[in-house]
């Protein structure tokens, strides 16, 4: 029993250490001079918008790139995570789906 309580006291230090490291990572994507920059826990860390885009004429074209910008930025951290994972051994004997 205390075996499984110390594994999961390691899975729990690699989960943090993974997420710390993550959290340094940047993912940069742009679309119709619309720029987000997500970190790898896939929060939004800076967002750059062409001035040109800033009128109340282009206020739906605007809103439409920050979507695909955020859609785009997302895909490739959840891309960027998976991979961490796989190179750290994965979470996989959590039980939890998705991991």
């Amino acid at each position: 029993m205390f075996d499984k309580l110390k594994g999961l006291k390691n899975m729990q230090e690699q989960a943090k250490k993974m997420q710390s490291e993550l959290s340094s990572q940047r993912t940069t994507t742009s679309e119709g001079g619309v720029v987000l920059t997500l970190d790898g826990n896939m929060e939004l860390f800076d967002i750059r918008i062409n001035e040109s885009l800033l009128t109340p004429e282009k206020k739906n074209n605007l809103e439409t790139l920050i979507k695909i910008a955020h859609r785009k930025a997302t895909k490739q951290a959840q891309k960027q995570m998976a991979k961490k994972m796989r190179e750290s051994g994965g979470l996989g004997n959590l039980g939890i789906p998705g991991i």
